[in-house]
C-alpha cells in the first residue's frame, strides 16, 4: 500500500514538472486535476502535422517574439493604440443591478466585482447568476477595450489546458464555461479536431493568469479531400477585445487560405457566431442571394448560413442548414415549412410576423424586435427564446423551453397552464396581470414593472424571484 501511494505520488510530481512551466499548475483559470484530463486527450497525427504547419508558418510573421519552451504556445507583438475610458450605459446599469445585490465593482474593464463578503469575483459570473440578460451586454460592450499599448502581447495557443480556460474563471464567461456552459461538452472535441485559441494578456503575463480576451480559430475541412484543413477565426470575440486585436488574427491567418475549395467545419465542432468564406464555402449564400430554386442536393448546408444584409426576401422549402441561419436585416416576411436548423435562429429586427409549422431549431430562437404575434403550437428548439419589444400576445398550449425566455416589454397578457421553463422567464414591463397555476421556472423569476400582485398555487422557481409587490 505504502509502495503504491509513493508510485501515485511520483507519477504526480512528474507531471507537475512537465507542465509546470506552461501552466503554474493554472492556478488562476483550471485546477490540476481539469488539467491532467484534458492533456490526457489524443489529437490524431493528421490534426497535429496540421497544426505543426500552422505554428511554422506563424513563426515567420514580423510581429512574433518567441515560443513557449513546449512550443504549444506563440507569442507576437501587439501595436500600440488607445483604448476607451467613457463609461457607458451598460456599465451604469450594470453598476446598478450589482449594487442591488450587495456588490460592488471594483474593475469594471478587468471584470472584477467584490462579493458581500469582500471577496474578489468574476464580474461575468455574478451577471450570470443575477442577471444572465446582461452578460452578452457586459461582454460585448465596446469600453471594455483592452488599451492598446507596447505592454500588451498576442498568444496563440494549441495546448488543452488554455483551450479548457478559455471562459473559465475569467472576466468574462460564455457558452464554454466549464462551471455549467452551455455548450462545454463540445470541448474535448475542439481539443481532439485542433481548434486553437488566440488570447490578448499583458506581455509579462505568458501564463495566461490574467488575459484580457479571446478568439477561437476553428479547423474546416475540404468536402472533396478530409486531408485538406483550412483554420478561420471566429466571428465572435470575449472579455476587453479592441477591434484591432480580430483584425490582427483575421489577417494572420488569412494568408493560409486557399482559392478555392468547398470547406465545412470539422464534425461535432460548435461555432459561436457566424464565420464568412471568403472561398467556395460563399457560393452557396452567393445564389441564395440570386435566387431559388436550388437543387435538392444544395438544400442541406452543413456549416453555418450567414445572410445578414442581404436582399434576400425568401426561402426554399426543405432548406437544412446544419449550423446556424443568420438573417440580421433582411427583408424576409416568413419561413419555409419543415425549416430545420441545427444550431441558432436570427431574426432580429426582421419584419416577420409568423414561425412556419414544423420548423425544428437546435439552439436559441433570436425574435427581438419584430412584429411576430404567435408562435406554431409544434415549435421544436433547444435552447432560449428570445421575444423582447415583439408584437406577441400569448404563446401556445404544451410549449416547453429547456433555456431562458425572455417576454420584455412585449403585450402578452396570459401564460398557457402548466408552462415549464428550464432557465430565467423574464416578463418585465409587460401588461400581464396574474401567472398560471402550476407554473415550473428553473431559473429567476422577473415579474418588475407588471400588474401582477400575487403568486398563484403550486409555482415552483428554481432561483430568485423579482417583484415590486
Amino acid at each position: 500500500m505504502k509502495y503504491k501511494t509513493f508510485k501515485f505520488l511520483i507519477k504526480e510530481e512528474i507531471l507537475r514538472y512537465l507542465i509546470r512551466d506552461e501552466i503554474k499548475l493554472l492556478s488562476e483559470a483550471l485546477p490540476l486535476k481539469t488539467a491532467k484530463k484534458l492533456n490526457k486527450i489524443q489529437r490524431s497525427s493528421l490534426v497535429q502535422t496540421q497544426i505543426d504547419k500552422i505554428f511554422s508558418y506563424l513563426k515567420k510573421h514580423p510581429n512574433y517574439i518567441d515560443e513557449s519552451k513546449r512550443g504549444e504556445r506563440l507569442y507576437f507583438k501587439f501595436e500600440k493604440g488607445e483604448g476607451s475610458k467613457e463609461i457607458s450605459s451598460t456599465q451604469k446599469e450594470i453598476e446598478q443591478v450589482i449594487k442591488s445585490k450587495g456588490y460592488e465593482i471594483k474593475d469594471y474593464k478587468q471584470g472584477i466585482a467584490i462579493d458581500p463578503h469582500k471577496r474578489e469575483m468574476k464580474l461575468g459570473k455574478v451577471l450570470n447568476k443575477e442577471k444572465p440578460e446582461l452578460l452578452q451586454k457586459f461582454n460585448t460592450d465596446k469600453t471594455r477595450e483592452a488599451v492598446k499599448d507596447t505592454d500588451l502581447m498576442i498568444v496563440i495557443s494549441r495546448a488543452p489546458y488554455d483551450l479548457g480556460g478559455m471562459s473559465t474563471d475569467r472576466g468574462w464567461t460564455s457558452c464554454m464555461n466549464l462551471e455549467g456552459g452551455e455548450y462545454k461538452k463540445y470541448l474535448n472535441q475542439d481539443i481532439k479536431q485542433g481548434t486553437l485559441i488566440a488570447y490578448l494578456t499583458s506581455s509579462d503575463d505568458k501564463n495566461l493568469n490574467r488575459p484580457k480576451g479571446r478568439i477561437l480559430i476553428k479547423p474546416f475541412i475540404n468536402a472533396k479531400d478530409p486531408k485538406d484543413i483550412v483554420y478561420i477565426p471566429e466571428k465572435r470575440v470575449y472579455g476587453t477585445i479592441p477591434k484591432s486585436f480580430k483584425d490582427f488574427i483575421e489577417n494572420l491567418f488569412e494568408g493560409l487560405y486557399p482559392e478555392t475549395g468547398h470547406f465545412t467545419i470539422a464534425k461535432n465542432l460548435y461555432v459561436d457566431g457566424n464565420i464568412d468564406m471568403d472561398f467556395e464555402e460563399r457560393t452557396i449564400t452567393n445564389k441564395l442571394i440570386k435566387g431559388f430554386p436550388l437543387s435538392k442536393e444544395e438544400l442541406y448546408i452543413e456549416g453555418d448560413l450567414d445572410l445578414r444584409g442581404t436582399k434576400i426576401t425568401s426561402l426554399p422549402e426543405g432548406l437544412k442548414v446544419g449550423g446556424n441561419l443568420d438573417l440580421i436585416g433582411t427583408k424576409i416576411t416568413s419561413l419555409p415549412k419543415g425549416l430545420e436548423v441545427g444550431g441558432w435562429l436570427d431574426l432580429v429586427g426582421t419584419p416577420i410576423t409568423s414561425l412556419p409549422e414544423g420548423l425544428k431549431v437546435g439552439g436559441n430562437i433570436f425574435l427581438d424586435n419584430t412584429p411576430i404575434t404567435s408562435l406554431p403550437e409544434d415549435l421544436k428548439f433547444r435552447g432560449h427564446l428570445f421575444l423582447r419589444d415583439t408584437k406577441i400576445t400569448s404563446l401556445p398550449e404544451g410549449l416547453k423551453f429547456r433555456g431562458h425566455l425572455f417576454l420584455r416589454n412585449t403585450p402578452i397578457t396570459s401564460l398557457p397552464e402548466g408552462l415549464k421553463v428550464g432557465g430565467w422567464l423574464d416578463l418585465r414591463d409587460t401588461p400581464i396581470t396574474s401567472l398560471p397555476k402550476g407554473l415550473e421556472v428553473g431559473g429567476n423569476l422577473d415579474l418588475r414593472d407588471t400588474k401582477i400582485t400575487s403568486l398563484p398555487e403550486g409555482l415552483k422557481v428554481g432561483g430568485d424571484i423579482h417583484k415590486d409587490f
